[in-house]
């Protein structure tokens, strides 16, 4: 489960623009800060600007929802990597066939 624990930190970094060690270093946390976000339904303001204007909410949404199961506080409450395998296939044939 550490495993899909440390996958999830990847997107939100991808989704944020911020590096979880440069963040330690000025007493924040990466996945503190992305976790209240979207508790508080405000993730897209966190979100690095390149991504906003590359990506569209819906898939900023989706992906931001699988980073939030995969850091979740017990490992039983987190996805499999097969289901996160499966998830990502998802959201890559939903951005394909919105791009057709």
């Amino acid at each position: 489960m550490c495993d899909v624990y440390s996958f999830g930190v990847v997107p939100m970094e991808v989704l944020t623009g911020q590096n979880p060690s440069e963040m330690l270093m000025r007493h924040m946390n990466l996945v503190d800060d992305f976790v209240l976000s979207m508790e508080e339904n405000c993730v897209l303001q966190i979100v690095d600007n390149v991504v906003l204007s590359e990506g569209g909410n819906e898939d900023i949404q989706v992906f931001a929802d699988l980073a939030l199961r995969c850091v979740k506080n017990k490992g039983d409450e987190r996805p499999t990597v097969k289901e996160v395998t499966l998830k990502l296939m998802r959201i890559q044939h939903l951005v394909r066939s919105k791009a057709e």
